[in-house]
């Protein structure tokens, strides 16, 4: 079990990162460009194309679980949890695809 835990989190992270991504989607619909950052005032500073406000969170989610799962494979000699790594990018990217989401939805609502 102890081998499987830092997969089974990198997984259930990487579902609830894609489940926010699915709630963004929404949030976006119809839409070509979105916000893509915001200020100080949460107010947007740059627009981007759609696809790229749902997928990035999780694409880098997906690419630093697949680093981690290759340094396992190769044998790779690694300091501290695998387990510990995998809820730290597992909370980051829930954390910031939620955030993401809050803050379109936020500007959605305001846009009318």
């Amino acid at each position: 079990m102890e081998a499987i835990a830092p997969w089974l989190v990198a997984g259930a992270g990487m579902g609830l990162t894609l489940a926010l991504s699915r709630l963004t989607a929404r949030v976006t619909t119809g839409l070509a460009r979105v916000p893509m950052q915001f200020g100080l005032k949460l107010e947007p500073n740059y627009y981007g194309p759609r696809w790229v406000a749902i997928w990035l969170v999780p694409a880098f989610q997906l690419a630093t679980v697949a680093f981690l799962l290759a340094c396992v494979w190769l044998r790779l000699p690694m300091q501290g949890s695998l387990l510990g790594t995998n809820c730290v990018v597992a909370v980051a990217c829930a954390v910031a695809q939620g955030l993401f989401y809050a803050l379109l939805r936020r500007w959605r609502q305001r846009q009318g």
